[in-house]
This record gives C-alpha cells, structure tokens and sequence, in this order.
C-alpha cells in the first residue's frame, strides 16, 4: 500500500552541539499534551553511488520501529516537503520494484544501495486543541548515525514538531502550534535547526553542524572560488558575477529538477502536478530555443537541441488532457449557480477526462521515452560548454537574450491582425501569449541563477507576466467553450440548457477579455518599443 502527505514540521536543537536535551514540561496555554510514548527507531537510507537522489532533494529510506514504519520517500516539490509511505517487504536491503520506479526519473540507470544507517530513540508526544483534536507531535530524537562511505559516526539530539490534522490545512492553527511550542524551547535554550534533513546531516553535509562539532562560532568561511567580477547590484551590495556557463547550468538544473519533482508529485496523486510539469517543460523550452541554441557549436549539436525541444512538447502535451480536466472541475465549481442547472453530469465528464489524463501521464512518465528526456537533460547539464560558444561575460549574454526576446515578442504583434476578430484574432493572441510566456521564464531564469537584471529588463518582465496573465483568461474560455461544444450533440434534452448557459457565459467572459486585450497589449508594446536593451 502506498499513503501520501505534506510534511509540515519545524526542527530545533540545543546550540552547542553533542549538549544533552533537557527535561522538559510540555505545559502550554491552550495545547494538552497526551503521556509522552518512547519509541525505538531503525532506519537505513538508500541512494546511488553518485548521491543522483540528494541532487534531486529526495531522500529514501526503509525503517523500522514507530507507528509508521515501512518505506519512505520525501522529497521537495511545489514549495513545500512531501512523504510517500509504502509497505515494508521482508527483504532488509533489497528496495523494492515500488520505490525504485517511483524515484526513476531520479536515478534513471543507477542503483539504490545503503548510504546511511539511522538509529533513533524517539520521546513523542501529541498536541491536542480542545474541539479540533490532535494537531502535532513533539518528537525527541536522540540520534545515532553511521555514515557507510566513510565510516564515520555522528550522533545529536534534536525536536521535530510536526502539524497533524486541522493544523495541516489552517495556517491560525498551526502558528498557535508552532507560537506555544517554541515558547517551551526557547525557554530552554534551544534554537532553530539549520538541518536540512537527518540524512544530510549523517552524511557530513550539515556544514554548520560540522562547524559546531569542531567548537568553532565563528561564521562559514566563504568559498575560495576567486571571482571574476563584481558588480553592484539594485541595492548596492556586491555579488560576484557568475560566468555564462555558470548561469545557463544553474538555469537547466534548476528546470530540469522542476520536471522530476512534477513527476513525483504525480506519482503521489498531487493535484496540480501535471500543470506544474508542463511548466517545468516549456520553461526548459524556452531556455533551449533562446539560450542554447543561438550559441550551439555545430548543426548537428543543434539538430539534436532540436529534437530534445519537441520531445520536451510532447510531455507538456501528454500532460495537457489531465491539466485541461483540473482547469475545467474547477471552471465549473466556479458557475455553479441557480441559473447554470444541474452540473454534475459536466463534473462527472470533467474528472473523467482528468482519471484518463492521469493514467495517460503515469503511463508516459514511467515510459523509456520520458527517461530518455532526462538523460538528454543531463548530459546537456554535466558540461553546457560541450554544446555552446557562449559569451564570456555573462551580462552580455544576457543583453543578447534578452534583446532577442525583445524583439520576438514586438515581431510576433506585428503580425497580429488588430482590431479583426474571430479565429484568426484568437490565433495570434495565442501566438503573442507563447512569446511573452518566453520571456518572462527566460528573464525570470537568468534572476534565479544569481545574475540581476536591469530596470528596463525587470520592466520587460513585469509586462510579460501581466499580459501572460490577461491572454491566458482568454485561452481559459476558448478551452472550457470548445470542451461544452464538444459534448453538446450527445447531451440529454434536459441537460441542453446548462450548455447554452454555460456556453454563453463563457462567451461573454471570452468577448470581455478580447475587449481588453485590445486595449492593454497594444499599450504595453508601445511602452516594450520604448525600453532600452543593450
């Protein structure tokens, strides 16, 4: 069996490392705490020999003792910690089929083997709110940890307070939760943990700890990388600029990561998952058409850019028929009124399409197919420079690709036919959303690889995020209406009305949308002429 959950927790600790932890009285204003249970905890965690697991932020393990015991996943995804539970086999070492197909696109051709053995002795305790019920666990760890690379043994204590029940989804309760709890800790004299995960810190990858562990409080020494430029950034500060190769491998991991983790967010029936997915792979499309390409070394190298580029379009267009179903669920749980009938022949229709997607997109992201997207991906990620002649200054690289961009999305309304309407208007509209989706995942890549932009390329940005905003309404409106369209022939007679209704309103909201975007996008093309981009 497989279970699924957002971990929601906060980690503290005792300053100086190795000091023990004290007794402490979980007395607090509202929260009552039941008798504390002592558990024993055995874990091992899995990973391949080149730690492909702890790049992508995934952790296995297999551990036994707790209510819980079985296999593990966490890993991160859509900004939070996620947990994936499955059964425990009688086989200590061997991983089961289950785990590994779940993390495939992780680990693609490696092997999981023990990386890490966990000893835990737990002191746990639950929170309960009178009316609301259990709402968190206060865990004690006493933690023993061998590291089977090296050898080496590491042992802390720590707390782990996690959320449970109603706390999980109000975010009142869980700051009365984590307010009162902290309360009790800071008395005591702990701090906030700066541990990432237990396995990290095993393995010797918790530099703080490290530091801790040595009697040194003196801060990190920074990295002895020498840098090769600095300049100063919007607020003044100093940075050190990275190099061209630096920017476009940070950009492609950082995507590539987002198109595994929409793919385990899947695997764990997360909603929203495949949306998140399709994003990751027009993003990675993007950064291919203008950041790669321009600059490929040979045809060839850019022929098969090419081709990794379409097969990066046909994941985003497996994942659109169960993407278009959570659009539509939620399009119709929105006009759900009096007027529109009974919708729950339509809601019905609309979380088939979204079952059938699903299974469509399990099927796909488990196929030789998708794994071979991500070895491209990785290949192309271990060494970019084996791919492109990129500028040596990575500021004029990205003048060049912005100015690209520019120049694109400026072309791409020109040939927009205006004040026409119909087909044809609506045709071009999808053009010039595609071209400022470009540019807005292009700029906002090179501002999360650590290279800021310019006031004129923020405001390039800040125009493409709202015009990707108005023309995705009415992209929205083509799809719901064409959906109704669809199915109207083969409806009951006394279903017909809520397709007029519904077909209706949708129009209305789609003629409403183009009546702003008539307005809107060619006031902000005259301000896009204006700005000027090295």
């Amino acid at each position: 069996m497989v279970s699924h959950h957002l971990e929601i927790e906060r980690k503290y600790e005792m300053p100086e490392a190795g000091s023990p932890i004290p007794q402490l009285s979980w007395s607090m204003k509202e929260l009552v705490a039941a008798p504390t249970v002592s558990e024993h905890l055995d874990a091992t965690y899995f990973d391949t020999e080149t730690q492909s697991l702890g790049r992508h932020k995934i952790a296995v393990r297999r551990r036994t003792g707790g209510y819980d015991q079985g296999w593990h996943i966490k890993f991160d995804a859509a900004g939070g910690r996620h947990e994936v539970g499955f059964d425990l086999t009688d086989d200590a070492l061997g991983v089961p089929d289950t785990v590994t197909d779940f993390v495939r696109a992780a680990i693609l051709d490696e092997t999981l083997v023990p990386r890490v053995s966990l000893t835990t002795d737990r002191k746990r305790t639950v929170l309960s709110l009178a009316g609301t019920g259990d709402i968190a666990e206060i865990c004690e760890d006493s933690v023993r940890a061998v590291d089977y690379s090296t050898g080496i043994q590491r042992t802390w204590c720590e707390w782990e307070v996690e959320l449970l029940g109603a706390a999980e989804e109000s975010e009142e309760l869980a700051q009365k939760v984590f307010s009162e709890v902290e309360t009790v800790l800071t008395a005591a004299g702990a701090v906030p943990s700066q541990s990432s995960a237990k396995i990290a810190r095993a393995l010797g990858q918790d530099a703080d700890f490290e530091r801790r562990l040595k009697g040194d409080k003196a801060d990190l020494q920074p990295s002895a990388q020498a840098p090769r430029k600095k300049r100063t950034g919007r607020a003044g500060a100093k940075f050190t600029l990275p190099s061209s190769a630096q920017v476009l491998t940070t950009v492609l991991a950082h995507q590539s990561l987002a198109l595994v983790q929409a793919d385990l967010l899947l695997k764990a029936g997360v909603q929203d998952a495949t949306h998140r997915g399709r994003i990751a792979a027009r993003q990675l499309r993007s950064t291919i058409k203008y950041m790669v390409r321009p600059y490929t070394k040979s045809l060839e190298v850019d022929e098969h850019l090419a081709e990794l580029a379409l097969e990066l379009k046909y994941y985003a267009e497996v994942y659109e028929t169960n993407r278009n179903g959570e659009l539509l669920a939620d399009m119709l749980a929105e006009r759900g009124t009096p007027a529109a009938g009974d919708l729950s022949h339509l809601m019905s229709r609309a979380q088939e399409q979204m079952l059938m997607g699903t299974q469509e997109a399990l099927t796909y992201s488990a196929s030789a197919r998708r794994l071979a997207v991500q070895r491209e991906l990785g290949a192309l990620i271990a060494d970019v420079t084996l791919s492109a002649d990129l500028p040596l200054n990575s500021e004029n690289y990205l003048n060049k690709v912005a100015k690209r961009l520019h120049k694109g999305v400026l072309k791409t309304y020109e040939s927009h036919p205006g004040g026409e309407v119909g087909v044809e208007a609506d045709a071009s509209w999808h053009d010039i959303r595609k071209m400022v989706k470009a540019a807005r995942y292009t700029l906002e890549s090179f501002q999360d690889a650590g290279l800021p932009l310019t006031e004129d390329q923020i405001n390039m940005l800040s125009m493409a995020k709202e015009l990707q905003g108005h023309l995705g309404r009415l992209t929205d409106e083509m799809t719901f209406t064409a959906w109704l369209s669809g199915d109207a022939p083969q409806a009951q007679e006394s279903e017909k009305p809520s397709y007029l209704y519904l077909q209706g309103y949708s129009d209305g909201q789609a003629d409403l949308v183009r009546g702003e975007l008539q307005e809107k996008v060619p006031a902000a093309m005259k301000e896009l002429k204006q700005l000027t981009l090295k």
